[in-house]
């Protein structure tokens, strides 16, 4: 276990002790007692009332009249025993002046003294029913059900008090004058004794961010564990009935989280706006993107990761990859303008991590699209999303499977085709039940529920999203290793997907590009893609199968109709999609074997989630010298998620982690040049089976290709250390196959298949393909590497 998962470990060990005793009676706790430190960077001291300072650690409690101060490192969360949260930054003095509490009645009052310094509380059950005060040197604040920053000045005393999310932040000047801020993400500011709270006003983004920063954790920041539990030790501070969904609940929202020595697995959550934007690496120019032709605007938000969730990913648990350094997140992009069915508002967030390589590796991708809904006959507009992904862990562990619904959590946030500067959105079931997001282990069949809540603050766009916007339909190539659960609970030999069907016999009956197609819809900013894949004939070690081949028809999206939040289009570029579901039911449209494959949303059994490279890609996976295609009209990306087949009492779990697509527009094959020789160059990327692990993979591409003999030479090099080349020849023109010999491991052989995509008057701009390589005979080596290629002339 690495040294950011522990220490979130014993944050969420020692959570649940507070927890626990907040379900005991007031009488059995220290009268004084207010709750306990969570996390604590650097230098922090406590001053209780009736005794002498002392350094401040993780798991210590605190108490009614305690003086925390910071030093120009500290950060420090308390607790307290309502769940409220309580995070200063550094250079910060507070006094916890009084903490009444009755769990029975969940009544009492919290009031809190600021003399310098910057902090956030987030409200627990006492703020749902009376306003929490924080009092400083120029002003009175009252937060009731929500949270709240404040930054205090240490010599003036000047007082910025900013309403982050909830129902509203009173401020009272020391003149007796009053502002009430009823909207999030504005401001009101006090400057001295003798002054009155200014009119309320939007919070700079980029001060709010800097302000988030101080308050988030860091590299080299311990969290103030002194010795790092185990695992086992967690797992036994759970028993007696303690349920760990409560603890994530009570420390949403909270302050500086626990991290590890950087800048290993301890990375913290990067503060608004994220580090990277794989969308574009364009100036920031203005707050909106408008593609006039298409009559719309794109807004672009930084999100900020719930600390509770030990992750730098939003809404992913650290336990599962949200913790390992090097993740790729992207903004929230929304797009709103008017479609088919009036005002049409549609968004898509994306994050992915690859960490490590070969054996050693570890990853993640999750996906969220989300689209404005209304509610209460139409009265209040709200954000709901979906959220899809899968992790691997460890190389020789089985892929676990992730998923949520969200949703805005305050009314009327979106109006028309208007964009908020500031929302805040977390977990969300439909039925109300229970709010939850959902991570599923393959083997042991594991289940974990925890929420989340997130804040997402508008930035400026990048330069050029969202002003190319087409409509079209591209056929391409999927692939995938299918990791599959079964009935009996165990774990069967990973098996290659690829585009095309075969039949009960083993005779393909579809292939090339017409297996793949992914079709957009700028208008009601939606997408739909069909992948029809198939495990083959064959098994990884080259033995033919006994079994007919499984063939899968996937769908993802929609183009129009019911489909609330499972696909998004923000430009050419950037779009995603989740499973497309059989009108007017919660069934998803996907089958196996020609037989429609189970839904239950209580279990996630069946979901899918597709996303484009601009959205999800890391170059962590590529070799030296290797840099990702910059095509033009190629699009390429990932897709994955789980099928589930038979019954309840006996599921079949098909789990497919990152898999690999490639599409593009084509061209009629009788409209390809017949004479001339042109050469391509890009990149492959796929998933590779080595013995028990399974890891993803990154290489070079080029294809040389003579147009009038319609032949070409293809190799793929320094993938997983092997180069893979062959010869290539085409029927049509346009699409090409050939088989593949693979230099760097004996033993084994290979094919691929491609296309060439038009662009710019060129029925042959660029291309994209897929390759297989398993072992060649009968009971070779386990070693097994299937993906997409994707090439463009340079």
């Amino acid at each position: 276990m690495n040294t950011h998962s522990r220490s979130a470990a014993l944050i969420l060990s020692l959570s649940v002790s507070m927890l626990a005793l907040t379900a005991t009676a007031v009488d059995a706790q220290p009268a004084n007692k207010a709750g306990v430190a969570a996390a604590v960077n650097a230098r922090t001291d406590g001053t209780p009332s009736t005794s002498a300072t002392r350094r401040l650690e993780i798991g210590n409690d605190v108490f009614q009249q305690e003086r925390i101060a910071t030093d120009a490192q500290g950060q420090a969360q308390m607790l307290f025993l309502d769940g409220s949260a309580f995070t200063v930054g550094p250079n910060a003095e507070v006094v916890l002046d009084e903490f009444v509490y009755d769990p029975s009645t969940e009544v009492g009052k919290l009031a809190v003294s600021a003399s310098k310094g910057l902090m956030r509380f987030v409200g627990g059950k006492l703020s749902k029913k009376d306003a929490v005060a924080i009092k400083t040197p120029t002003a009175t604040l009252g937060i009731r059900g929500g949270i709240a920053l404040v930054e205090v000045d240490g010599q003036t005393g000047a007082t910025e008090a900013t309403l982050l999310f909830g129902d509203e932040l009173t401020v009272r000047a020391i003149n007796g004058e009053i502002q009430r801020i009823t909207r999030p993400g504005f401001s009101t500011t006090v400057a001295s004794r003798d002054s009155a709270p200014t009119s309320p006003r939007r919070a700079e983004h980029d001060r709010l961010g800097r302000s988030l920063n101080q308050l988030n954790g860091r590299p080299g920041a311990g969290g103030g564990a002194r010795e790092v539990p185990t695992e086992a030790h967690v797992a036994g501070s759970l028993v007696g009935g303690v349920n760990s969904r409560p603890v994530a609940e009570a420390m949403a929202r909270g302050g500086p989280g626990p991290s590890g020595p950087g800048p290993g697995p301890g990375a913290p959550p990067p503060p608004p706006p994220p580090p990277h934007d794989p969308v574009a690496a364009a100036s920031q120019t203005g707050n909106k993107a408008t593609a006039a032709k298409n009559n719309v605007v794109i807004g672009a938000y930084a999100v900020a990761p719930d600390p509770s969730l030990n992750s730098a990913i939003p809404s992913v648990r650290g336990a599962v990859g949200g913790n390992l350094p090097g993740a790729v997140v992207s903004h929230q992009f929304l797009v709103t303008g008017t479609g088919s069915d009036g005002i049409q508002t549609r968004g898509v967030q994306a994050s992915i991590v690859i960490n490590g390589q070969g054996a050693g590796q570890r990853s993640l991708v999750v996906v969220t699209t989300s689209e404005v809904l209304t509610r209460d006959n139409g009265r209040n507009n709200f954000l709901a999303g979906t959220e899809r992904g899968s992790a691997r862990t460890g190389a020789t562990d089985g892929s676990i499977l992730i998923g949520a619904l969200t949703t805005t959590k305050n009314d009327s946030t979106f109006s028309g085709n208007k964009l908020p500067d500031t929302y805040v959105s977390g977990t969300s079931d439909p039925a109300g039940v229970r709010s939850t997001a959902v991570d599923v282990g393959l083997v042991p069949a594991t289940k974990t529920e925890y929420s989340f809540v997130q804040n997402a603050f508008r930035v400026a766009p990048p330069a050029g999203v969202g002003v190319s916007r087409t409509g079209q339909v591209m056929g391409g190539y999927a692939t995938g290793m299918v990791d599959t659960r079964l009935p009996n609970g165990t774990r069967a030999d990973p098996t290659i997907l690829t585009s095309g069907q075969f039949s009960s016999t083993g005779a393909q009956t579809q292939a090339g590009p017409d297996a793949v197609q992914i079709a957009t819809n700028p208008g009601n900013h939606r997408i739909a893609a069909n992948f029809n894949l198939s495990d083959g004939t064959t098994d990884i070690d080259g033995r033919a199968r006994t079994r007919a081949p499984n063939n899968y028809g996937l769908k993802f999206g929609s183009l129009d109709g019911p489909n609330n939040a499972r696909s998004a289009f923000i430009d050419d570029n950037a779009f995603a999609a989740g499973e497309t579901l059989v009108s007017g039911t919660n069934q998803v449209a996907s089958t196996v074997n020609g037989n429609q494959v189970i839904s239950d949303p209580n279990l996630a059994i069946s979901q899918l989630y597709l996303v484009s490279s601009a959205l999800a890609s890391t170059a962590s996976v590529l070799p030296a010298g290797v840099q990702f295609c910059q095509c033009e009209f190629v699009k390429w990306g990932f897709w994955g998620g789980q099928l589930a087949t038979g019954d309840a009492s006996a599921l079949r779990l098909d789990r497919i982690h990152l898999g690999t697509w490639v599409a593009g527009p084509m061209a009629r094959a009788s409209d390809m040049p017949q004479t001339g020789i042109a050469t391509f160059v890009g990149h492959a990327i796929g998933t590779v089976v080595n013995g028990s692990a399974q890891y993803i993979a990154g290489g070079g591409f080029s294809n040389v290709w003579d147009f009038g003999r319609k032949q070409g030479a293809l190799t793929i090099s320094n993938f997983d250390g092997l180069t893979m080349s062959g010869a290539l020849s085409s029927a049509n023109g346009r699409d090409y196959g050939g088989t593949l010999a693979v230099t760097g491991q004996s033993g084994l052989g290979g094919s691929a298949q491609g296309s060439f995509f038009m662009g710019r008057g060129d029925p042959a701009r660029e291309t994209g393909g897929q390759f297989v390589v398993k072992a060649s005979g009968t009971g070779g080596s386990r070693y097994g590497a299937t993906g997409i290629f994707v090439g463009r002339k340079p």
